[in-house]
């Protein structure tokens, strides 16, 4: 069962990268398991439960279904992108959080990624729930492993088996005779090599069904692997793309199996992260006092078991390397990064970043960037900070020094945030320069270039001539056009504020 005062936030930060859910509305709202919406009105089997709207799409079709879940008293939703404001505002005004998905994953994936960032804290019951997630959504039975073939959890949802499926759950591990054929047939060594489902067939042995296996990874670590076997309809795509999506999941609570902690320790976690995420300015039994600087630390590989694991190693690093400073540093990670609060001055708290992600990049043989969030004056500033350190890591290019601090990348972190409230109201992108994408988009002309050579160059004529590579003299005939045609006044301050602003929320355009 999921904690109490799980929130829908925390569920969405536990997320793999490249999953695809933002949380639209309801921050704060209470979390619990993810179920498939069915086609009578939705029933409250759980607490807070997280719908998975499937196959509602349109507007006029999301704004029923709010209605009916408001009725259910229903709180949380997953609608497919786009969500439009209409959609979002009512959502609001009924109290429902709404989290928008986009098209990447299928929806037994996404129901999988979900109940693995829920079911976080329990990592056993986590198992077998995850082992059910995948059997439901390949349509087949399955079993989580560990690298020396002990059974860590399976599917009980009445799928087909076959014998040694049937062994395996009664002797909790691969029997020993299944374990030399597999190995001998090359099947250990094609799952450990393939980031990809591997089929496992040709054993001439009465009852054996095809079978799909993937190892579960941490980096170059095998951690474990996902069986399904094939029942009564045979094993698809689908069912590969099922177990791609989950072994991610199943590495992530794998690593935290691993690490469960001492009870101090994790009292000490739990303090720690609850100030991260703002439900408490509880600081006692931690030796922090304000003010505080949070620092994010990660590498940013982009494999999301890997990058947990990473986290740990460098939160234990940056507690091991602060106990000079233990009375102002504590440490905790937190998905895949690592987070540092530092109760210091300002300029001490980036000389510790620096140190931290130096040295936690020559211990680990990775670039590892730091970003510091603003210095919070009270306790319940850490919230707010963390938010700041996560954004700069962001934002930070790939050319950005290994410690990079809110106020480096102000005018950055701004679009960034406006590009945000601009998902939320597409209104915002668009006004000004509507005549000028339609006609550039249908004609091929080059109003918008021009245009953005024109304000980047501060009105220089020659300068941002010669940024779209004309003669002045066409470029002043351009401007005029712009300028008459499509009634920009661009001596006016504000329009040509407004304007730069559209230019930069356009698709495709940097910050």
């Amino acid at each position: 069962m999921p904690p109490a005062d799980l929130t829908l936030s925390s569920v969405v930060e536990r997320l793999a990268p490249g999953i695809g859910i933002d949380l639209l509305t309801g921050r704060d709202s209470p979390a619990g398991p993810p179920v498939i919406l069915d086609s009578g009105d939705p029933q409250a089997v759980d607490a807070h439960p997280i719908v998975l709207a499937v196959g509602v799409t349109g507007e006029d079709e999301q704004l029923h279904l709010l209605d009916r879940l408001a009725r259910a008293r229903l709180a949380a939703v997953v609608l497919r992108r786009p969500v439009s404001p209409p959609v979002v505002a009512a959502a609001e005004s009924m109290g429902i959080a709404v989290l928008a998905a986009g098209p990447e994953l299928p929806w037994g994936g996404l129901y999988t990624a979900l109940l693995g960032a829920v079911a976080a804290d329990d990592p056993a019951g986590d198992l077998f729930a995850l082992a059910n997630a995948v059997a439901a959504g390949a349509g087949a039975a399955s079993t989580i492993e560990d690298p020396h073939g002990r059974l860590l959890a399976y599917s009980d949802l009445g799928h087909r088996i076959d014998p040694p499926r049937r062994q395996n759950i009664l002797g909790r591990r691969v029997p020993e005779e299944w374990q030399r054929r597999l190995r001998d047939a090359g099947v250990f060594h094609r799952i450990r090599r393939s980031a990809q489902a591997v089929s496992v067939t040709g054993f001439d042995v009465h009852g054996y069904r095809r079978r799909l296996a993937i190892a579960v990874r941490a980096g170059d670590e095998m951690l474990g692997s996902i069986w399904v076997v094939e029942g009564d309809e045979p094993l698809g795509q689908e069912a590969r793309r099922i177990l791609e999506s989950a072994a991610g999941n199943v590495a992530l609570h794998l690593l935290r199996r691993r690490a469960e902690p001492d009870p101090e320790r994790r009292r000490r976690v739990e303090a720690v992260t609850r100030l991260l995420d703002g439900m408490s300015q509880d600081a006692s039994g931690l030796g922090l006092s304000a003010p505080v600087t949070v620092i994010a630390l990660g590498a940013g590989t982009g494999d999301a078991p890997a990058d947990a694991a990473l986290a740990r190693r460098i939160a234990d690093l940056v507690a091991l390397s602060g106990s000079a400073y233990r009375r102002t540093v504590v440490s905790v990670a937190l998905g895949v990064r690592a987070y540092a609060l530092v109760a210091a001055t300002r300029s001490r708290a980036c000389a510790l970043a620096g140190e931290f992600a130096g040295a936690a990049g020559r211990a680990f043989g990775l670039p590892v960037r730091a970003g510091v969030g603003p210095t919070a004056p009270a306790l319940t500033g850490v919230a707010a900070s963390r938010a700041d350190a996560d954004l700069v890591l962001d934002v930070a290019g790939r050319n950005a020094p290994a410690v990079v601090r809110v106020e480096d990348v102000r005018a950055t972190l701004t679009l960034h945030r406006l590009r945000g409230l601009a998902e939320q109201h597409p209104g915002l992108r668009l006004g000004l320069l509507d005549g000028l994408v339609e006609q550039d988009a249908a004609r091929g002309t080059a109003w918008l270039p021009t245009l953005r050579a024109y304000l980047e160059a501060f009105g220089d004529v020659p300068a941002a001539a010669a940024r779209v590579n004309v003669h002045p003299n066409t470029f002043r005939y351009r401007l005029r056009r712009i300028t008459e045609r499509f009634r920009l006044d661009l001596a006016d301050p504000d329009v040509r504020l407004v304007a730069a602003l559209e230019l930069r929320l356009l698709p495709g355009e940097p910050g």
